[in-house]
């Protein structure tokens, strides 16, 4: 009869782990560090950092966003009126503060929409 068995031994991988992860996720590390880069770019730039930001933002929300346009004309309800306009309304107060996330954000779904095409 032995003696207890002893569990094994947990090393620590968590940078081989980390390494591991950047590896099979290459275009979600690569879209982080855009992304953190276009955070940090706004400090110093905001032209260049607000363009980053926004590409990046139209890139992973460019079909939500035209959906969203495309049904602004079926709004009949009154609850969906209001809503739309204070989207619209937040919208054109974000544009004015940050234009070049905008700019980013359209330059990026107008590609998205010329090559991909619309997932209707």
């Amino acid at each position: 009869m032995t003696g207890p068995e002893q569990p094994p031994q947990k090393k620590d991988n968590s940078s081989s782990d980390l390494l591991n992860y950047f590896k099979v996720h290459m275009r979600e590390t690569i879209t982080y560090i855009l992304l953190v880069l276009g955070i940090v770019l706004l400090f110093f730039d905001q032209l260049y950092g607000g363009i980053l930001v926004g590409l990046i933002a139209g890139i992973f929300f460019g079909d939500e966003i035209v959906s969203y346009i495309k049904s602004w004309a079926s709004a009949s309800d009154s609850k969906k009126v209001a809503r739309n306009l204070i989207v619209a309304g937040i919208a054109f107060a974000l544009f004015i503060s940050a234009p070049a996330i905008f700019l980013g954000a359209a330059i990026a779904i107008a590609v998205k929409q010329l090559f991909v095409g619309a997932n209707d």
